[in-house]
């Protein structure tokens, strides 16, 4: 396979030409897991092409509660489908709240802190 095919093979394993193969952002989201983006509205512009390109169903989509922002992995937005926000938020915690943990003497944060902010929660 050429590089050319092998770039035509990926945009359309995408989503990003020809018919949609998804039936709105929700399913699109939950497809890929999650869709990573620098700001939000390059996530839902994603999730836009790969449905039709109608920014409408994605932002109905968010207000329905069906996608919703979250940051499972990094420090950069994901949307991902309402359903998998916990789990896969699970599934990715352990290094960010080891690293969270070891930067609170730094911050000068206690237990007590930490439980107290847990409450207020």
């Amino acid at each position: 396979m050429t590089q050319r095919h092998l770039a035509g093979a990926r945009i359309l394993a995408q989503g990003l030409v020809g018919t949609p193969r998804f039936g709105g952002p929700t399913e699109a989201a939950r497809a890929f897991g999650a869709h990573q983006g620098q700001d939000v509205a390059g996530v839902m512009a994603s999730l836009a092409l790969r449905t039709g390109g109608d920014l409408d169903a994605v932002l109905a989509a968010f207000d329905r509660g069906e996608i919703v922002r979250g940051y499972p992995m990094r420090g950069t937005v994901f949307a991902v489908a309402a359903d998998t926000l916990a789990w896969l938020t699970e599934l990715c915690a352990a290094v960010p709240l080891r690293a969270a943990v070891s930067r609170r003497g730094r911050l000068e944060l206690e237990d007590h802190h930490v439980g107290r902010a847990q409450e207020v929660l």
